[in-house]
């Protein structure tokens, strides 16, 4: 990667991740299989993770409240061909349903990031064309106090900037605790 690109991830960074108006820290591990294309076998995608609770919150009722996240995510994939280096950063929307416990309770998260990989090639038929791409997420999950699990699916994709443009997906656990 170029050194604009390097600086360009750093201004991004910098600017979604800025610890200046975050209440909580959250640090994640996940370990998943690649879905698409069909992955080795076995555990091969690693993941972790660093974020912070955003102040910013709406539809607060009885149900449950949609908060701000932002995360930075570091991974490794292991691929049919070379393993793929990934860094995330994204904006995260977390609803939290609420229950009789206020600290407790199931949750979903959707994510759309920028991400920057060091191989495109992940099959003999499977290139994603460009080292940058967007990340979007999607989890379903439960909060115990600071604890939480959740079941998440990873694709990385283009968004049609660029030719082919297959994509690349990712099924993985994530655990995480909140500072």
């Amino acid at each position: 990667m170029s050194r604009s690109g390097y600086a360009l991830m750093s201004l991004l960074l910098g600017g979604l991740l800025s610890p200046a108006q975050a209440t909580d820290l959250i640090v994640s591990g996940s370990v998943g299989a690649m879905t698409l294309p069909h992955g080795p076998g076995g555990v091969d995608d690693y993941r972790v993770a660093v974020g912070w609770v955003l102040p910013w919150q709406w539809w607060d009722n009885d149900v449950g409240v949609l908060q701000t996240r932002a995360e930075l995510v570091g991974g490794y994939t292991r691929t049919h061909v070379d393993p793929v280096w990934s860094l995330i950063a994204a904006p995260v929307l977390h609803y939290q349903f609420k229950t009789a416990r206020p600290d407790s309770g199931p949750f979903v998260e959707l994510s759309v990031g920028v991400a920057v990989i060091n191989n495109t090639q992940w099959s003999a038929t499977r290139d994603l064309n460009t080292h940058w791409q967007f990340a979007d997420r999607a989890g379903i999950g439960y909060a115990l106090g600071r604890h939480e699990l959740s079941v998440n699916y990873l694709h990385f994709s283009n968004a049609d900037l660029s030719k082919p443009n297959p994509g690349g997906d990712v099924a993985n656990l994530r655990y995480s605790y909140r500072f």
